[in-house]
């Protein structure tokens, strides 16, 4: 690329150079620059792919440790109380919002009050996770199974 500078000078006595280029970026450097950023996508692409997956499974491993230690919570608080309790299990086993919001507990409490933000977390798929209750034996509660249908993990709890 060829530059050629030239001197002005102004009333204030200030001189400035200005750039002007002359010709431009010829075809083989703009095929040779479109190659290098084509091979850099594809490479970098598999990349991402396996971090966002690794992401999003990370991701619903957290939610569902929340949520087994909020449930977890509530049962011990419950049991403190004198009626030891778990969410009852929705007949669809999905943690909807309709579910969540349902007054189904001790004192008129709804599954999302046990979570700060006041409502249940869905899976990074924006997809609700599934909640069933483990059988009762002898008296004691069974516990609970919580599973993401999407990433297929899924945390258990047995007091």
């Amino acid at each position: 690329m060829k530059v050629k500078r030239e001197k002005r000078s102004y009333a204030e006595g200030a001189f400035f150079f200005l750039i002007k280029t002359v010709g431009g970026f010829s075809l083989i450097e703009l095929i040779v620059t479109i190659s290098i950023m084509g091979l850099l996508a594809v490479m970098v692409t598999p990349i991402y792919t396996k971090w966002s997956a690794n992401a999003k499974i990370a991701r619903s491993e957290a939610d569902l440790e929340s949520i087994r230690r909020a449930f977890v919570n509530h049962y011990y608080e419950s049991m403190i109380a004198g009626h030891p309790e778990f969410p009852p299990a929705p007949a669809d086993s999905l943690m909807t919002p309709e579910w969540a919001n349902t007054p189904s507990l001790t004192g008129d409490k709804t599954p999302a009050s046990l979570f700060s933000e006041g409502r249940v977390p869905i899976n990074p798929m924006d997809n609700y996770y599934k909640y069933g209750r483990l059988e009762d034996t002898g008296g004691i509660i069974g516990g609970f199974i919580l599973r993401d249908p999407d990433i297929k993990t899924s945390v258990t709890f047995q007091p």
